[in-house]
């Protein structure tokens, strides 16, 4: 089973372009058909519904993820490994931390965005 790397991240910028970025901070723009990637980033987020299991045995899917896999930015799990439970939530919506350092008005308005409550450091 394929999933996105740990630090690794897989998403659509807000001009569109789909990226990746990786634990040191680097951001790289991925090419590429917007519904590929996005059936890409689902798959890797544990979505089996039809239509992300229909773009899964696309051939050009099988190269988007060959290529992604080479560049750490997805790993693959085996039984054998154990690695990988697939009742663990790797979904957008499972629980996140956000640590906001500073006290100026972007780190309260990002506070507030959150809904958290605002003990900035």
């Amino acid at each position: 089973m394929d999933t996105i790397a740990p630090g690794h991240h897989l998403y659509p910028g807000p001009d569109g372009a789909w990226r990746y970025s990786t634990p040191d901070e680097r951001f790289v723009r991925v090419q590429g058909p917007h519904e590929q990637l996005e059936s890409m980033a689902r798959h890797l987020a544990g979505e089996r519904s039809p239509a992300v299991s229909a773009a899964s045995r696309d051939e050009d899917f099988a190269t988007l993820a060959r290529n992604l896999r080479d560049l750490g930015v997805i790993v693959t799990h085996t039984s054998e490994t154990g690695a990988h439970n697939p009742s663990t939530p790797t979904s957008p919506t499972a629980p996140q931390t956000v640590h906001i350092d500073g006290t100026g008005p972007v780190a309260v308005a990002v506070a507030a965005l959150l809904d958290a409550e605002p003990t900035l450091a």
